[in-house]
């Protein structure tokens, strides 16, 4: 899926021939994430979408999800450190956990009090 996307915007009347290129890998590969960032000197940002978010198996299964959406952050970060690449944009999932008393969760005290992320705590049990 991700490919077809990458291909639809390559071919897109506005894009710019050569200036899209799809390198498949993940996050948690460093190796990998240096590898690209080597092959393409120019690049001077990054926008991470590469995370996990499924609220049911995250509670199921915490630690892929820990390892891809913290650990696979640091090695990104990491990597973009060592190329000198300051430029980030980090979009978040924004999953929220528990039974909100409504919805959409506007932020207020009432509503964010009732939803809460899974903490560490819960994580360790």
């Amino acid at each position: 899926m991700v490919h077809d996307i990458i291909s639809s915007l390559a071919a897109s009347p506005t894009s710019k021939p050569g200036r899209l290129h799809f390198r498949q890998g993940s996050i948690t590969d460093k190796a990998r994430l240096l590898q690209t960032l080597t092959e393409f000197p120019s690049i001077t940002s990054c926008i991470h979408f590469a995370g996990k978010k499924a609220v049911g198996e995250s509670s199921a299964l915490p630690l892929p999800y820990y390892d891809v959406n913290v650990c696979g952050t640091v090695n990104l970060l990491t990597c973009l450190q060592a190329k000198k690449i300051s430029n980030f944009v980090f979009s978040s999932s924004a999953t929220v956990y528990g039974n909100p008393a409504t919805n959409p969760i506007t932020g207020e005290a009432s509503d964010a009090s009732r939803a809460a992320k899974t903490g560490g705590a819960e994580i360790a049990l």
